[in-house]
């Protein structure tokens, strides 16, 4: 009779730790997952605070000669981040800084592979930082940001078109300028 009691002792103890512990590694998973989701938040808010911080500085560090700087905290975003249009002109338009400043036949590929996808995906939500880079003392700056200006159909951009497709240093931007101002208003600029 002993040996029966200690047999069902020992059983209901087994039975006991077998259903308990698939509850004990839901408990320990459940606290896992929601530490990494907590991660997870922290990493996007400071990917979201540095495609804020490089949104309102980046067109003025290329303006200053440090595109790879830009170019340096575009890398560390995820690439889910690295998809949002503003962060595309930033790393484009650093890449022809690049080309520019360096003659650098490398950037000059990126540029164009990075300026094609523009063409073909933009949507307007990047007209502001393009008005920005048509005021950057850079020629080639601000007449590819006129040209991107003008396949995106802005209407917003206009009088910034039109102030630089009369008043601009360079006649290239002020052709590309007014041929956007053109493509977005659907009609020549006056004295044309």
């Amino acid at each position: 009779m002993r040996v029966d009691r200690s047999l069902t002792k020992k059983r209901s103890y087994i039975y006991f730790i077998r259903t308990l512990l698939p509850f004990v590694f839901l408990v320990l998973f459940l606290i896992l997952v929601s530490g990494s989701n907590r991660e997870i938040k922290g990493e996007e808010k400071e990917a979201s605070d540095k495609i804020s911080y490089l949104v309102e500085r980046g067109p003025i560090m290329i303006s200053e000669d440090r595109p790879e700087k830009v170019l340096e905290i575009i890398k560390g975003f995820p690439y889910k981040r690295r998809l949002d249009g503003n962060i595309q002109v930033l790393e484009g338009f650093s890449y022809l800084k690049k080309w520019i400043l360096y003659k650098d036949p490398k950037s000059k590929e990126q540029w164009y592979g990075i300026r094609t996808n523009l063409i073909y995906t933009m949507t307007k939500d990047v007209t502001l930082i393009l008005v920005t880079f048509l005021n950057d003392g850079e020629p080639w700056l601000r007449l590819h940001a006129a040209e991107l200006l003008g396949f995106i159909g802005d209407e917003k951009a206009l009088k910034e078109l039109e102030k630089v497709g009369k008043e601009d240093e360079n006649h290239r931007v002020r052709r590309y300028a007014n041929w956007a101002y053109k493509q977005i208003s659907g009609r020549k600029r006056l004295g044309q």
